[in-house]
């Protein structure tokens, strides 16, 4: 027989299983099948003891439901929950991510949570993991009650990330989707969270920099995982140096604003189209143009020019790291693909959009391996990009500076980092856990 703390932690697991599974909790209610034949011990998954049923349509639903048991138990498997509120606009923030989460998924069992169906859909065909598409902030509950993660992870600040941040039992890291010297990659939210993963010293100075009372204990250096499952393109650019243009989006409020289309998006793409000495990647952020009519407007019209030369290619699906080992030099915004561009050490200009007002320009220590293109100088862009590439001045300074945003780690480093530190969450959680346990 069972205790009164086992009855009370099944029934509590029960509710949350029957809650999903309607028909299953009717068909139990029906047959007045004791709690005691639905055991969940410590340590071990839901199970359910033999019952002696001789009505053939009984057992023919007993069998449903010890299906539906089965996948029960290959989910309460999973330690991990990587959580993702985002449209589909934003799916592009867990992609990048998919090599590292099947690494960490070999240690670590991983379920996605996502909040639209369409997301759980597209997902589906893509992310070898389960996904659990949940509706509501109960969904999201009764679904967490019902896995009990020790872990969730997080690759943005959405503003329903708080109701996941609701759950006490698992420890809540924040690992972005990217970082920059941007404002929102030292937001206050990160405050939420247990632990912040980041880059390099770069991103943990700027949130001690920034943040009023952060604990430095949250934060974890980890490099950038990503980097370690580099697959190069093949791509035809007619023996040409390659440049790739990677403008950022317009984003939602002023302080955030770097795109570059509206501003130099047409004497960039004119410019190298026209002068045939260069093969031109034009590689836009997906929610390019969703918030600002003007910038879709030219945005759309770069495209159809690109898309009619012989020299030139809009690439929008391909992870941008596999496309910079063939470039010889780029033209970015400030965002966190120019820091990834880090790693390959090669020239580049960043494009000055910085808004008096709201940005400070000694902030932002990329500046300090690179050149800017401005309104002053874009009339030279060709010269500068020959310079750039035939007299790259900033090699050793820019060594510098990727070591400053991305940490110096060899080949594989990084991604072993990221999942010894996943680990030692999960063991701390369980620590914790056992603790709490014990003192009642």
């Amino acid at each position: 027989m069972l205790n009164n703390q086992q009855r009370k932690l099944i029934a509590r697991k029960t509710r949350a299983f029957l809650k999903n599974h309607p028909k299953i909790k009717k068909f139990i209610l029906k047959y007045a099948l004791d709690l005691d034949q639905i055991v969940l011990k410590k340590d071990e998954h839901l199970n359910t003891k033999p019952i002696t049923i001789t009505d053939k349509e009984t057992q023919e639903k007993l069998k449903q439901y010890q299906l539906i048991v089965n996948e029960y138990n290959k989910l309460i498997k999973n330690e991990i929950i990587i959580y993702f509120f985002g449209k589909m606009g934003q799916t592009y923030q867990i992609k990048q991510w998919i090599d590292t989460f099947i690494e960490l998924h070999k240690k670590h069992r991983i379920i996605v949570v996502v909040r639209y169906q369409n997301v759980q859909e597209y997902f589906t065909k893509i992310l070898p993991f389960p996904i659990k598409y949940c509706n509501t902030i109960d969904d999201v509950l009764t679904f967490y009650d019902t896995v009990e993660p020790k872990s969730i992870i997080y690759i943005n600040n959405g503003f329903k990330n708080f109701q996941s941040l609701i759950y006490e039992k698992a420890l809540h890291v924040h690992i972005n989707h990217g970082e920059s010297d941007k404002a929102s990659d030292h937001s206050n939210q990160v405050k939420g969270y247990d632990y912040i993963f980041v880059h390099g010293p770069n991103g943990y100075n700027n949130y001690m920099k920034y943040l009023i009372k952060l604990n430095p204990k949250q934060l974890i250096i980890t490099g950038r995982p990503q980097l370690d499952f580099i697959s190069p393109i093949t791509l035809n650019t007619f023996n040409k140096k390659v440049i790739l243009y990677a403008p950022t989006w317009e984003a939602t409020h002023r302080s955030m604003r770097y795109t570059s289309v509206d501003i130099y998006g047409e004497q960039i793409v004119n410019k190298i189209l026209e002068d045939n000495k260069y093969f031109l990647i034009y590689k836009p952020h997906p929610n390019l143009g969703a918030n600002d009519k003007n910038v879709l407007r030219i945005h759309k019209s770069l495209m159809q020019k690109i898309d009619s030369h012989k020299y030139a290619i809009t690439i929008t699906n391909e992870d941008v790291n596999n496309i910079y080992p063939i470039v010889d030099c780029a033209i970015f915004d400030m965002s966190s693909i120019m820091t990834d561009y880090l790693n390959v050490n090669k020239p580049f200009l960043l494009a000055d959009v910085f808004d008096p007002l709201v940005h400070t320009i000694s902030d932002y220590n990329v500046l300090k391996g690179c050149n800017k293109l401005t309104t002053d100088n874009i009339e030279y862009l060709i010269e500068i990009i020959d310079k750039e590439i035939n007299d790259d001045k900033m090699k050793e300074k820019r060594q510098k500076i990727k070591e400053l945003y991305l940490g110096d780690y060899k080949q594989g480093e990084s991604i072993q980092k990221f999942i010894n530190s996943i680990s030692q969450i999960i063991t701390q959680r369980d620590q914790e856990i056992l603790k709490k346990d014990i003192e009642g």
